[in-house]
């Protein structure tokens, strides 16, 4: 099978990296572009040059590590590869080892020897913490082979407790490919949100660190008439989608969901840390199949599962991390035969907190809060700005108060992509600015190649 253009640019990206002398690159694929096969034939390049070298791929479920090697497996069938995973009854070693970082990270002596380490979901690695099951295989495999070289592979290169992995854990970006740029070139399918009349509040609910404390969470939200207004509009706005995907905000949340669920007639099951392997296999098989219509869990499949059939979301989990929500997201976004786009609906004010999910990127400032402050979504630029504001830090919209009556805040359809905001909306956002320097940071927001060009054109034309 032919390699997509950018595949192609990712591998060669990371050759030319590592020739150059470079160490410790990340590479960067959406979500459902087939990070994957990127791995697979980076593996089978690298070893058909220099057959001696040694690589192990890491990653952190067992159903990614048989992902990833059947993927290989499928490209190149001589691949001299072995499968280390608990999970998947197989303890192996091989020159090219698929392994699991719970599984493997104590057993560097056993697994011995490797010129290369590949981490799938690279963001799976703390640039805060060194005291970690990655970190400490790191040290066990630079103990053997002073020499190792690291490559990541992810979707979101930050995390919430470190903000990005450049230049914590890694050097520097290597290859990137944005999401936008999958979708007009027709390699990911778009996904929309629909308006919703319920929303999870979580006024009052703890922090822990930077995100909300998981049990006051899910103490929160899991209230019977709120899981059941929630599913009531999902079974009614969905109606027509084939495959559907809700995320919990706790163990017992996701089981109160899918007894709804069920209730209404939906084929549906959940899966949580606590499902018993064969279950959640089973289930998993079937919703990829089409046998299951929908799939809850809490916190299994955010990242790395793989079902294009997928064309509806419900997230029921409100949270501060940026990067755990573009994954949530993400899970909808791969092409289908029929599917014309995917459904995303936001019970959580996730869209509202974090904006268009291709605007988003990791920085090394807190993600999290000091608690859920109350926030809003300027209508204009989509930022989002504190409930307090009168004036939007981003393109200067004056917001209209009424303060003879309180407000109750409900989820809305605010874009998933920043390419659906609108051609009118674009327009008020852009008279707003009032100077060349207010334009150029718009036009840098925006993700214009020449911000600058854009915002000189743009006065020129007032002048007129």
């Amino acid at each position: 099978m032919k390699l997509r253009p950018y595949q192609e640019q990712a591998i060669q990206a990371t050759l030319d990296w590592f020739a150059s002398g470079k160490e410790r690159p990340c590479v960067v694929l959406p979500t459902g572009t087939g990070k994957s096969r990127v791995q697979a034939e980076l593996i089978r390049r690298i070893l058909e040059d220099t057959p001696y070298v040694r690589i192990l791929a890491l990653c952190h479920s067992k159903e990614l590590v048989d992902q990833n090697y059947q993927e290989t497996m499928t490209i190149w069938p001589a691949c001299p590869a072995g499968v280390y995973s608990a999970g998947l009854n197989r303890r192996e070693r091989a020159q090219v080892l698929f392994a699991g970082i719970q599984s493997i990270h104590n057993k560097a002596d056993f697994i011995g020897y490797y010129d290369l380490c590949i981490i799938d979901e690279a963001h799976s690695i703390s640039g805060k913490n060194k005291d970690t099951m990655y970190h400490n295989l790191f040290a066990d495999l630079y103990a053997i082979n002073p020499r190792m070289q690291i490559l990541g592979l992810s979707a979101t290169p930050y995390r919430l407790d470190s903000g990005n992995l450049v230049p914590k854990v890694f050097n520097g970006i290597a290859y990137e490919y944005n999401i936008i740029d999958a979708i007009k070139d027709g390699y990911l399918c778009e996904v929309i949100s629909a308006p919703t009349k319920t929303i999870l509040s979580t006024d009052g609910v703890k922090m822990q660190g930077k995100e909300f404390a998981p049990g006051a969470l899910e103490k929160a939200v899991d209230k019977e008439h709120l899981t059941r207004a929630c599913i009531e509009e999902v079974i009614r706005v969905g109606e027509g989608r084939r495959s559907w995907l809700g995320f919990a905000s706790g163990t017992e949340h996701a089981e109160h969901i899918n007894d709804i669920l069920n209730e209404y007639g939906i084929d549906s099951k959940f899966i949580t840390d606590k499902t018993p392997s064969f279950d959640r296999d089973d289930w998993i098989n079937k919703h990829k199949s089409g046998e299951l219509k929908c799939l809850v869990n809490n916190a299994i499949l955010t990242t790395g599962y793989n079902n294009p059939m997928l064309d509806l979301v419900f997230c029921m989990r409100p949270t501060q991390s940026k990067g755990l929500w573009v994954q949530m997201v993400g899970r909808a976004a791969r092409l289908y035969h029929g599917k014309q786009n995917a459904l995303l609906l936001d019970f959580g004010g996730n869209l509202e907190r974090h904006g268009p999910i291709d605007k988003i990127k990791g920085d090394d400032k807190k993600e999290g809060r000091g608690g859920d402050a109350p926030r809003k979504q300027c209508p204009q630029c989509f930022e989002a700005v504190f409930a307090s504001a009168r004036f939007c830090p981003c393109c200067n919209y004056e917001f209209q108060f009424d303060e003879s009556i309180k407000i109750e805040t409900v989820a809305s359809n605010a874009a998933v992509l920043s390419i659906q905001l609108d051609k009118e909306q674009k327009k008020m956002e852009q008279r707003a600015a009032k100077s060349i320097e207010d334009l150029i940071k718009l036009g840098y927001k925006r993700g214009y190649k020449n911000p600058t060009y854009w915002a000189q054109c743009i006065m020129k034309a007032r002048k007129k």
